[in-house]
């Protein structure tokens, strides 16, 4: 699941981005993935029916 992440923000450090940059970019390839149920665009609600956020910018 996050081998996805973390494959896109290696291949970036690779190209010479921001760690900080690569990082994010690794984090939001996790987050948009619908069938990942855990973090982002699929994340699950707490029991208030929230969703917690996970990058705050």
């Amino acid at each position: 699941m996050v081998l996805d992440g973390v494959t896109q923000g290696l291949e970036q450090l690779a190209t010479g981005r921001k760690s900080g940059d690569a990082v994010e970019l690794g984090i939001q390839a996790v987050e948009n993935e619908p069938h990942f149920k855990s973090v982002g665009f699929g994340g699950l609600p707490t029991p208030k029916v929230k969703l917690k956020p996970t990058l705050l910018t």
